[in-house]
């Protein structure tokens, strides 16, 4: 089984209780990281891909924050997995925010059904390091993109702190894969989770790939002590 099929059957295993752990491993954290990462788009009329959409939290939380500026977005959700996207729409249809949203299962690497230069921003949000072929998503994410339009992804990244750095281990690889089994009966799957994020670039390589797939002002900034990173880069 190669990476992508291993990861899609991963998420589906745990699509059910994917919000749950999340708001159980950050101690509701990564929602405050959420808020930071989307007032990242300078202009909430405008058009938007999100990649590996998941359970659609982000584009709550865009919506959320479009709504409150009298903003009409038009996102394009994509992602590999079949349920996860399910989740998405349903998320949004309970929230009465299904607006101007298509969803679209494919995979990052081959987006062959998007025009060149037809978004003003990308968004992907602790889902790149799940790609088996980041380069080649990252080529299409620029393809895709406007001149001047944004990239902006946030994943997991290293803490250095040393203190909290030892703690943070200790809580990740025995504490986490724990919690995943007692709550979704998948220790395995949280398992992946700790080893993704391990194996994972650290913040300067991804951002020099992000660069290198013909981005400029490429940067990033890390969010509660390293543990993850917003990166940006303009078309």
């Amino acid at each position: 089984m190669n990476k992508q099929n291993f990861v899609n059957q991963i998420f589906s295993d745990v699509s059910k209780k994917y919000d749950l752990m999340n708001d159980i491993m950050s101690f509701g954290v990564h929602r405050i990281w959420k808020k930071e990462f989307v007032s990242k788009i300078d202009n909430l009329d405008s058009k938007i891909l999100d990649l590996a959409t998941g359970s659609g939290d982000i584009l709550v939380e865009i919506y959320n924050r479009a709504k409150s500026m009298n903003a009409k977005p038009e996102i394009t959700a994509v992602d590999i997995n079949e349920d996860m996207l399910k989740i998405a729409k349903d998320n949004l249809i309970n929230r009465n925010l299904l607006m101007n949203t298509k969803f679209v299962v494919s995979d990052a690497s081959d987006l062959s059904f998007l025009e060149d230069e037809s978004f003003d921003y990308v968004t992907v949000v602790f889902g790149i390091r799940n790609f088996e072929k980041i380069e080649e998503s990252l080529l299409e994410c620029n393809r895709i993109l406007k001149k001047g339009g944004k990239f902006l992804c946030m994943e997991f990244s290293k803490t250095t702190l040393p203190i909290f750095k030892d703690v943070y281990k200790l809580y990740s690889e025995f504490f986490i894969p724990k919690i995943g089994g007692i709550i979704t009966k998948n220790e395995g799957a949280y398992k992946y989770l700790v080893d993704s994020i391990r194996d994972f670039h650290d913040p300067i390589t991804f951002s020099n790939m992000i660069k290198a797939s013909g981005f400029s002002k490429c940067e990033f900034n890390k969010l509660s002590f390293g543990i993850c990173a917003i990166h940006q880069g303009i078309k």
